[in-house]
């Protein structure tokens, strides 16, 4: 079983702090399939394997996470000038720097063999979520109902309250099931983005989107009074997955639908749609955004 690591390294000349990027729990196996190229990279750059490996997985995290850490970033790219870049441009400047580099080459190499193990099957069986227990399933009813936001949308039951004024996203009050929700998406490493808006005399919103399968996942907090608060999921396939990861019962699968997939199928498909079909995912990511 593969659990998500965070990424370390420590250079001769540099700081030895911990980079705090997360790796999916595939990424060990995709890392071994580019051993070869990765050796080569580094050697004509006269750099270590990690270091290289971890360059090319920073750029992947950029086209996966659209909230990445950018000091992070510009540690491990010292050679991208961003330190008068407006914080709002910094991201940017990463990504028009790293586009067509060898890094990015190898980081779509890496989507390709990932797309590849999953289909071959090689990758070892999906892990268990820490909180799915050899236990009866909990009824999924108890923690999500039906919203009015849409068709095949479903709303995380409670986070109304703990993603309003006080009570709000990242506090001692954060919901049990929107914090365990907000792990899968990170440690499967689905597109995704976070961010934070307001001032000292506006109102601030916290504000999460997730994008996989038929759907994904949408989160508003903060201190406003009109307006949404909350964490939806949205689409059939999206629920049924998060159910099984969390151990709870499914919703009836409709018979026009088809057969009903299974855990191991959905996670067979996040995986290769994550590999497959990158622009898509964060073009739906802007368009969960539009839709508050």
């Amino acid at each position: 079983m593969h659990k998500p690591q965070q990424i370390r390294h420590v250079e001769e000349a540099r700081s030895p702090e911990a980079l705090p990027f997360l790796t999916p729990w595939w990424w060990p196996v995709v890392e071994a399939e580019l051993v070869p190229r990765i050796a080569s990279y580094a050697a004509e750059c006269g750099s270590s394997h990690v270091m290289t490996a971890q360059r090319i997985w920073a750029v992947l995290e950029l086209m996966m996470n659209q909230s990445c850490n950018t000091d992070t970033l510009a540690r491990l790219f010292p050679e991208v000038p961003v330190s008068h870049v407006p914080p709002w441009e910094v991201r940017k400047t990463f990504v028009a720097a790293l586009t067509d580099s060898r890094e990015e080459v190898l980081a779509r190499f890496a989507l390709e063999r990932l797309a590849s193990v999953v289909r071959e099957e090689t990758l070892p069986r999906l892990p268990t979520f820490p909180q799915a227990r050899q236990t009866a399933p909990t009824d999924w009813r108890s923690v999500f109902s039906r919203s009015t936001l849409g068709h095949d949308v479903v709303f995380i039951r409670g986070t109304h309250r703990s993603h309003a004024g006080f009570e709000s996203y990242r506090t001692r009050w954060e919901h049990e099931h929107f914090r365990a929700v907000h792990a899968i998406w990170q440690r499967y490493g689905f597109v995704r983005r976070s961010f934070w808006t307001g001032s000292p005399a506006n109102a601030s919103t916290y504000e999460d989107y997730a994008a996989f399968l038929d759907g994904g996942f949408m989160s508003k907090a903060g201190d406003y009074f009109a307006g949404l608060h909350g964490a939806w999921i949205i689409g059939r396939e999206a629920l049924r997955f998060l159910c099984f990861e969390l151990n709870l019962t499914v919703p009836r699968w409709p018979p026009e639908a088809g057969a009903a997939p299974s855990h191991l199928d959905l996670g067979t498909r996040t995986l290769v749609q994550l590999a497959t079909e990158l622009a898509s995912l964060c073009q739906r990511l802007r368009a969960f955004e539009q839709r508050w």
